[in-house]
């Protein structure tokens, strides 16, 4: 099973906190604060 990795990304606009998981292009895009369960899979 893969597990999410983390990436911060800075930009001109400040330091971004990335967090992804599989391969292919992506099927979700969040903004603002998400959180997740111990297993990294469940969004509140």
């Amino acid at each position: 099973m893969d597990k999410w990795k983390r990436k911060m990304v800075n930009t001109s606009r400040g330091t971004f906190e990335v967090f992804f998981k599989g391969r292919g292009r992506p099927i979700c895009v969040t903004h603002h604060y998400s959180e997740f369960n111990s297993s990294g899979d469940h969004f509140y």
